[in-house]
């Protein structure tokens, strides 16, 4: 029952996170985002394309849909957690694998909707960088920390002008972060956190492979730059 449920909650966030702001944005406008400026359906795309208010607009979409994904992955856990009978029965977490998997929903529903972000099933598998998404998911979360990698990758890109560079560097002030909160505070590591955090640094760094290359030789453009 655990393991059903487990995959119905990471397709469902899944399903969720291939809803990318930018690309139904566009398309109210007669055009693929995909196909303009950078070709990245993400919110710094659409500030270069469109201005100010479709990239807002692109963000509370991209941002909101991760929010969502992690609060059912928790909401689900809750309901097993809370009901002996019936279709959510405990009576199926018996072991310690079963219970850590249960206790890790939010983090299953957090990966499927990043994943929906980056390959999104209803626009032929090319969708955004996962930023706006990733930055929702760690909030909700683990809000101590997530708000600090947000606030502190900020940082960098207000200092750099390099937004893949804040980017990049969130995924790893995540780890960082996380695993300082974990010894701090309980002097254990959450491994299904620790998990987590490299799955989503992987993703990210994956999809930022170009914007690295662009940094490392020193074309990369900066924010503001008009491509």
């Amino acid at each position: 029952m655990i393991y059903i449920t487990a995959f119905a909650v990471l397709i469902i966030a899944y399903l969720l996170g291939s809803l990318n702001g930018s690309i139904i944005l566009s398309s109210l406008k007669g055009e693929d985002i995909r196909k303009l400026g950078s070709g990245n359906a993400g919110s710094t795309n659409m500030l270069r394309t469109y201005g100010k208010k479709y990239a807002a607009f692109t963000f509370l979409v991209d941002f909101f849909k991760g929010v969502i994904a992690v609060l059912l992955g928790v909401l689900v856990c809750n309901l097993i957690k809370n009901n002996t009978n019936g279709i959510f029965n405990t009576a199926s977490i018996d072991t310690p694998f079963k219970a850590a998997l249960l206790d890790s929903l939010k983090y299953i529903a957090g990966i499927g909707a990043i994943l929906g972000h980056v390959f999104p099933l209803y626009f032929g598998f090319k969708g955004g960088k996962g930023i706006a998404t990733g930055s929702a998911i760690i909030i909700t979360i683990n809000p101590v920390v997530g708000i600090t990698v947000t606030v502190l990758s900020i940082a960098v890109m207000a200092v750099s002008k390099y937004v893949s560079l804040g980017s990049v560097m969130s995924g790893f002030l995540y780890i960082i972060g996380s695993l300082i909160k974990d010894i701090l505070v309980s002097g254990s590591i959450n491994i299904s956190n620790l998990l987590f955090g490299i799955i989503i640094t992987v993703i990210i760094v994956t999809k930022h492979i170009p914007n690295i290359k662009r940094l490392l030789n020193g074309t990369e453009n900066k924010l503001g730059q008009k491509r």
